[in-house]
């Protein structure tokens, strides 16, 4: 899986908090799949809800599994921020969102033939949930060959010693830390990464957002902060934009 690709499986996950039916929501996902010259693919609908969203690939006998990221359309922006402040203090396990999504992925992998080749994704939130799953769930660790995760959110309170050294051999091998050089989201793996590959980009600020949502700006303070942790940063850009 292209890191485009695993940034475009991270943001349609927002999609399914859209103020539309659940069909008409993952119609639209689908339309953007294709938008996006990734036509092979499609939404799994048994497999995808509001936290998690589920994509195959017949033809390649692949599948994605993307976690959701924090919420800034208010939907689930109260309960996903709750979930970070448990994060940034690294007590994941104590939060009934993490591991509700971890049980839900087990779910899924038990679900997908054993000759479908699986990955996984996730921005922010998502990314942090997803490498709860891969840190907890020996499933998950078996199952997925690779996992790119996007300014996931990272405490600076753990360390790699909790993780065991065979587990940390695994997902130091399975597991690639995209972030950009502004986020303040994922900026704890600059000094604290407990396994797998960071590379890390720079940005060029295009937000046309003019204020920090609400709640958001205790978490990212300016706009430029808020745009520097969004996926676009990490997906090729498309012909006619600068």
């Amino acid at each position: 899986m292209k890191k485009h690709h695993g940034a475009v499986f991270s943001e349609l996950t927002y999609q399914m908090l859209a103020k539309n039916n659940r069909d008409t929501n993952i119609a639209n996902m689908n339309q953007k799949l294709q938008d996006e010259g990734m036509g092979g693919w499609e939404v799994s609908p048994n497999f995808t809800g509001r936290d998690i969203s589920t994509f195959i690939n017949d033809t390649k006998k692949q599948v994605v599994i993307a976690h959701r990221g924090t919420d800034t359309s208010g939907v689930k922006t109260k309960q996903d921020v709750s979930s970070d402040v448990l994060l940034g203090l690294g007590r994941e396990s104590d939060s009934k969102a993490f591991n509700k999504r971890r049980n839900k992925t087990d779910k899924i992998l038990k679900q997908i033939p054993e000759d479908y080749t699986v990955y996984g994704a996730g921005h922010s939130l998502g990314g942090a949930t997803m490498a709860h799953t891969l840190e907890k769930s020996t499933l998950a660790r078996n199952r997925f060959k690779k996992v790119r995760l996007y300014n996931a959110g990272a405490s600076p309170f753990q360390s790699s010693s909790e993780i065991g050294k065979k587990k940390k051999a695994v997902l130091d091998e399975k597991v690639v830390h995209h972030r950009t050089r502004n986020d303040l989201v994922s900026k704890s793996l600059l000094i604290n990464n407990r396994y797998g590959k960071v590379k890390t980009q720079d940005t060029s600020y295009s937000s046309k957002t003019k204020f920090v949502p609400g709640i958001l700006g205790g978490i990212f303070g300016s706009v430029e902060a808020l745009d520097a942790h969004k996926l676009h940063h990490f997906k090729k850009k498309k012909a006619g934009e600068d």
